[in-house]
C-alpha cells in the first residue's frame, strides 16, 4: 500500500475528520488530548454534595413556623426520608405521616365558653384555645405609678365590663377583643366604680379612693 505524504495528513488533520481526506482503507487512529486545567494548581476533582439542600418532608421532623400547626391527613407526606449520598435520590418510608403546616385558624373551633380570661385563654397541643384562662403574668410594683385600671375584654365598664388593677409592665399583655366593637353582645349593666389602682405589697390592686 503506497504511504501518502506527511504534508497530506497533517492537512486531513487541519480541515476536519480523516475520512474526508484520506482514501477508503487507511486506518485512523483519533489522538488523545490531555485536559489542561485553566488554572495550574488548582483542584478540579472537587465534585458537589448531591444531597446539598436535602430536606425532610412534611413538618413532624421539622415543625411549623409561628401562628402553624402541623396537621396530618390534609395530604400524603411520608414521615421520613434519606439521601443516597451517591446519586442524590430520596428514599421516603411508606406511610402518610409527615403532616402538612396550616394555619392555627384554618383547624381551630371556637371556645365554648363563658369564662371572662382578661389574659386570653389556654391552647392545646394543637395550637388551639380551650376553656381555661391564661395565667395572669407576674407584673410586680414598687409604687403606685406603676399600676393602672384598666378594663379587659370588649365591653366597657358601664355595659357590664369589670374592672381590674394591673401593673403597667403587663398592659400589652391583655387579651384583645377578637370581634369588631359594633358586634360585641354587651349587657347595659354599669359596674364602673371610683376605685383606684394601688401597689400594696408588689402587686396591683383596685381600692377605694380616699
Amino acid at each position: 500500500m503506497r504511504s501518502l505524504p506527511l504534508a497530506v495528513v497533517l492537512l486531513g488533520a487541519a480541515l476536519g475528520p480523516a475520512c474526508d481526506v484520506l482514501p477508503p482503507g487507511v486506518p485512523v487512529r483519533t489522538a488523545q488530548v490531555p485536559l489542561v486545567p485553566a488554572n495550574p494548581g488548582e483542584d478540579t476533582d472537587v465534585a458537589e454534595d448531591p444531597c446539598e439542600g436535602f430536606r425532610q418532608p412534611g413538618c413532624v421532623q421539622t415543625g411549623c413556623p409561628e401562628g402553624q400547626v402541623c396537621q396530618k391527613g390534609q395530604e400524603c407526606v411520608p414521615s421520613l426520608c434519606s439521601c443516597d449520598p451517591a446519586t442524590g435520590q430520596s428514599v421516603c418510608s411508606l406511610d402518610c405521616g409527615g403532616g402538612t403546616c396550616v394555619d392555627v385558624a384554618a383547624v381551630c373551633e371556637p371556645v365554648p365558653c363563658t369564662l371572662l380570661c382578661p389574659f386570653g385563654f389556654q391552647r392545646d397541643e394543637r395550637g388551639c384555645e380551650i376553656c381555661r384562662c391564661r395565667t395572669e403574668p407576674r407584673c410586680g410594683c414598687t409604687d403606685d405609678e406603676d399600676c393602672q385600671k384598666v378594663v379587659p375584654g370588649c365591653c366597657p365598664c358601664d355595659l357590664g365590663g369589670h374592672e381590674m388593677a394591673i401593673a403597667n409592665d403587663c398592659v400589652d399583655q391583655l387579651a384583645q377583643c377578637p370581634v369588631p366593637p359594633d358586634e360585641v353582645p354587651c349587657i347595659a349593666i354599669d359596674q364602673c366604680t371610683a376605685k383606684v389602682a394601688r401597689c400594696v405589697a408588689g402587686e396591683c390592686v383596685l381600692q377605694n379612693s380616699l
